[in-house]
């Protein structure tokens, strides 16, 4: 019975764990009219800590976070981990909100403080999540899954710091689920459209490129923007498919206008960091392909952070591509905090 509600890597409660004990602290709380509040977190950067550093620092980390948290809170809470970089911890007995937030604040803290393990020294961060009993929800299962909200919410916010829920994030997170399941028909059934956008030389005003700018025509809601739609592309994995799909038209369209005798020099084509992957070499032949055109007719488009988020991976898949022929243009350059020698490094044309 103690290993099916322990976590083999850390100690703490697992997710059965913590459901019971979860239960537990809801009646106490009903009995005694006391609040009772759960912390939802997640460590920031974890997954690229994973996948470049490897699963034994990440063990290490969430090992030392383990650590961390069981010493910032009383005796009467509880620390659990649910999974992945995923805790939770039950604060019994509070007389006010403000005390949940408290010890949320320690939490952050403690995820800041360098963390020294035998690869060297690192800096993490957390967002925090918090949902009470009896004010946001009645049930463990409400109170997890709204404190879950709370988190994405502090999460899209910055990260770093505690959000306490709010009825509306439970309205946007049915509202995303609805936008998902329709993305994924939309992809399924071709809901889209490219709108394109001349780019002039400015020596001249002579035309160089044609950017391709994709809308979702959505039956309902009309045209819209990919504002609305790309990161959750991004979020869900359907960046790809949507993607590739995208490039597919735009290399479609610049096949028409060579039989029509119209000369674009090139097409370009918004790629993004999801997508920088070994595979994208072989797509983009295969896009290339039926439509007889050669690969010096494309123009990849990445955005600063495209650039920067896998360093030398990236860099070796933007030099396959250039090699091909493909060229690539950086959008949004400057935005961020990137030196001017990313430019000089990485196989820019534009």
């Amino acid at each position: 019975m103690h290993l099916a509600t322990r976590d083999a890597l850390t100690g703490l409660p697992n997710r059965a764990g913590l459901m019971d004990r979860l239960r537990q602290g809801i009646k106490a709380a009903h009995r005694d009219g006391s609040l009772l509040g759960v912390l939802f977190m997640d460590l920031d950067r974890f997954k690229w800590i994973n996948d470049t550093l490897g699963h034994d620092v990440g063990d290490a980390l969430l090992q030392e976070m383990a650590a961390r948290l069981t010493g910032v809170i009383r005796d009467s809470d509880t620390v659990a981990r649910l999974g992945g970089d995923e805790f939770a911890v039950i604060l019994p007995s509070l007389r006010r909100v403000e005390d949940a937030q408290v010890v949320a604040d320690k939490i952050i803290e403690a995820g800041l403080r360098p963390i020294t393990l035998q690869w060297g020294c690192l800096r993490v961060g957390c967002s925090v999540g918090l949902a009470t009993y009896p004010q946001q929800g009645h049930t463990e299962e409400a109170l997890l899954r709204h404190a879950d909200l709370a988190m994405y919410a502090a999460k899209e916010a910055g990260g770093n710091r505690c959000q306490l829920f709010a009825k509306q994030m439970n309205d946007r997170a049915v509202e995303r689920v609805t936008l998902e399941s329709e993305l994924r028909t939309a992809i399924e059934l071709g809901q889209f459209e490219l709108h394109y956008q001349p780019q002039l030389r400015l020596a001249d005003q002579r035309l160089s490129a044609v950017e391709a700018l994709v809308r979702w025509v959505h039956p309902r809601n009309g045209v819209m923007s990919p504002a609305r739609f790309i990161p959750l592309a991004e979020e869900t994995g359907l960046i790809w498919e949507l993607g590739l799909r995208v490039m597919d038209l735009a290399l479609a369209q610049m096949a028409a206008w060579r039989r029509q005798g119209l000369h674009v020099p090139r097409m370009a084509v918004n790629v993004s960091p999801v997508q920088l992957r070994a595979e994208l070499i072989d797509e983009i032949a295969a896009a290339l392909q039926p439509h007889d055109l050669p690969p010096g007719c494309l123009e990849v488009e990445l955005t600063e952070s495209a650039l920067t988020a896998d360093g030398p991976a990236a860099n070796g898949l933007l030099q396959s591509l250039r090699r091909m022929g493909v060229s690539i243009a950086v959008d949004d350059f400057g935005v961020g905090y990137s030196p001017l020698t990313l430019v000089r490094r990485l196989p820019i044309s534009a």
